[in-house]
């Protein structure tokens, strides 16, 4: 007999967590791998934002199945999974409320920093243009100013971000949405 829900993400959440603290690679690929197999279809936009397959960053992917389990598990009223709300389902498209959730604007810098430091394709000179942009997101989040004024000084950042690759967009815009809340 399969376990309820909210117990298989408690179980695989804490499994999130040993990997990620350990900073254990091939058990990131395997545990990725082993999640999707029992939550893509049950959890939906499983797959938004995971991409290991491509990148090869399995412990980046992890602390993104580590966000979507939590907030999957947030949105079980009891163990069976068609009590959950259809509208439920928005929460795990905000790829950037995952990241909030899970680690702060300076630790995921320094992410985006270190995979950015790893990606062969992208030549020395546009890594220091997106560290440079990525520097205009990290001060526009530290001012006081409410969030309409960091939005409009956001905004020619995404018009900049949509010059770029997807990978690197995809990195570069929930940076963008967590530097505004």
């Amino acid at each position: 007999m399969r376990k309820p829900l909210s117990e298989q993400c408690d179980h695989y959440i804490k499994k999130c967590k040993n990997i990620l603290k350990e900073k254990d690679i091939k058990g990131a690929r395997q545990l990725s791998a082993e999640a999707t197999a029992v939550f893509a279809s049950i959890v939906p936009g499983w797959y938004g934002g995971l991409m290991a397959s491509i990148t090869q960053f399995y412990l980046d992917d992890i602390e993104m199945i580590l966000g979507k389990l939590t907030i999957f598990k947030s949105t079980l009223s009891s163990d069976n999974f068609a009590a959950v709300p259809h509208s439920a389902s928005s929460a795990y498209r905000n790829l950037a409320g995952v990241a909030d959730q899970i680690m702060t604007l300076d630790e995921h810098v320094a992410q985006v920093i270190r995979w950015l430091e790893k990606v062969p394709s992208i030549d020395e000179t546009e890594k220091a243009e997106i560290i440079n942009q990525i520097k205009i997101i990290q001060n526009t989040a530290e001012t006081v100013h409410h969030q309409q004024v960091k939005w409009n000084k956001m905004k020619p950042l995404l018009i900049w971000v949509s010059t770029k690759d997807v990978h690197v967009a995809s990195r570069i815009i929930p940076l963008i949405i967590q530097a505004i809340r």
